[in-house]
């Protein structure tokens, strides 16, 4: 029995179709027995990165595992994937993580470094997975990434806006830090003040 991945409707402009997307719906198209897990929990990754989420979350339900993605700081239904990869998901995050795959009654933390196809470069990934009723959850926190890279131009800001922003007297200097679901725009902001502010 095939497994056809469900696709959340959701803005456009928060769900472009990427490769990785595309590379998920080719894998569930199979059976479970068929689809490579490895390959999955990439791909999901790869994903996530590519529409500049913050956070993923594996959430198990009584038929079905939903995946969902933070942008913005605004939670996203992303994918529906079938129960039975439920614990292979788990089992290989775990693992990735360097966590106990023998323990499900109680929390566990890690984290693990990825490479990301197609991009060049490692990111951080910060693992809590937690016991629920229907089963293990997961929450997987991408630390740097693709939001730390935003300029305003690239979020749409009109020329007479970047000009309001460059005009600002009191700029602040981001630092490098953890991302924890910022706005796009507040990030992008900040950015642009500690650039102004380097250039005076």
């Amino acid at each position: 029995m095939s497994h056809n991945i469900n696709k959340a409707e959701e803005p456009e402009d928060k769900h472009e179709h990427t490769e990785s997307t595309e590379n998920i719906e080719k894998a569930l198209k199979g059976t479970a027995s068929e689809i490579s897990v490895i390959r999955l929990v990439d791909n999901i990754i790869a994903s996530a990165y590519e529409l500049r989420a913050s956070d993923i979350h594996i959430d198990p339900e009584d038929k079905e595992i939903r995946v969902r993605f933070r942008i913005d700081g605004v939670l996203h239904d992303n994918f529906i994937l079938p129960k039975e990869l439920h614990s292979e998901i788990i089992t290989r995050i775990k693992i990735l993580s360097a966590l106990r795959t023998d323990e499900h009654a109680a929390a566990q933390d890690g984290r693990f470094k990825i490479a990301i196809a197609g991009h060049g470069e490692f990111i951080d990934v910060r693992v809590s997975i937690a016991p629920t009723y229907f089963g293990e959850n997961c929450v997987m926190r991408l630390l740097a990434g693709a939001s730390a890279e935003l300029s305003l131009e690239s979020l749409g800001y009109s020329k007479f806006n970047l000009e309001r922003v460059n005009q600002v007297d009191h700029l602040f200097r981001l630092g490098r830090r953890e991302l924890d679901g910022v706005h796009d725009d507040h990030v992008a902001s900040l950015e642009s003040f500690a650039q102004c502010f380097a250039q005076r």
